[in-house]
């Protein structure tokens, strides 16, 4: 399980405006099976290095996260990850999140997609993958 994207969900879902940018949640992996509200987002940890000291002990670890926020249009899938963006943004390090201490974060990619749905149907959904990367301590 990804510590910075627990920490990233933990940070949005006390941030002004989450309930109106991302009415379907944030879920670690893949959305709850049941009908999801949209827009949604899910996240999963893209790569983890852990800066050691001589002595073994980890001093600090960099991570990256990619956050993926699913819409049915394009619209609404652009207004949440600018959402998500500008979140990150406004606050782009030291701070305390749970157990970690967040030396930096910032959104370093996005990339647009659109997919069927495998369920029969034609409808599309409309994806925007932020990747954020981030360094803290535990």
């Amino acid at each position: 399980m990804s510590q910075l994207g627990q920490a990233i969900r933990t940070y949005l879902t006390g941030y002004t405006g989450y309930a109106a940018s991302l009415p379907g949640g944030i879920s670690p992996d893949q959305a709850p099976q049941a009908n999801t509200a949209q827009p949604y987002a899910v996240y999963q940890s893209g790569s983890r290095n852990r800066q050691v000291t001589t002595s073994g002990l980890v001093a600090g670890t960099t991570e990256s996260v990619q956050l993926t926020v699913i819409a049915t249009t394009r619209v609404q899938a652009q207004t949440s990850a600018q959402w998500v963006a500008e979140a990150i943004r406004a606050v782009p390090g030291r701070q305390t999140i749970g157990t970690l201490a967040v030396q930096q974060w910032r959104v370093d990619n996005e990339q647009a997609q659109n997919e069927i749905y495998a369920d029969g149907s034609d409808e599309s959904a409309r994806m925007i993958t932020l990747e954020i990367t981030g360094s803290y301590t535990e």
